[in-house]
């Protein structure tokens, strides 16, 4: 479990962050992915995570393939920003999605289920 609770980081020190934990695990040879699974990711009471933030830790869930939990809080982002969580998550290996403080008019509903109904087929 990797977690970082609490830490304020920004866009950009969430960037470094992310690019940070990659490249330590690229630089572990001979051990498969599974070996270096990072099982959950929680990013619980960091800032209102925008846009940048939540497109960064979607496409780090989808290039890693080893987060099975992912926690995230405090979100300041656009409904976009959200679908796109949602679409790439038949490209994870996440199986429980802990999102909270988005407004309810940003949660789509639709586009979870379709997302849902896509990854069972």
């Amino acid at each position: 479990m990797l977690s970082v609770v609490d830490a304020g980081m920004t866009d950009l020190q969430l960037k470094f962050f992310l690019e940070t934990i990659d490249q330590v695990i690229s630089t572990l040879h001979g051990l498969k992915s599974s070996d270096l699974a990072i099982k959950g990711l929680n990013l619980n009471g960091n800032t209102e995570l925008s846009d940048q933030a939540v497109k960064l830790i979607t496409d780090f869930v989808v290039k890693t393939q080893s987060v099975m939990v992912l926690s995230i809080e405090r979100l300041k982002c656009s409904h976009q920003s959200i679908t796109y969580l949602f679409q790439a998550l038949p490209f994870t290996r996440v199986v429980e999605l802990n999102v909270s403080g988005i407004p309810v008019n940003y949660f789509s509903i639709d586009a979870l289920c379709r997302v849902i109904d896509s990854s069972h087929k």
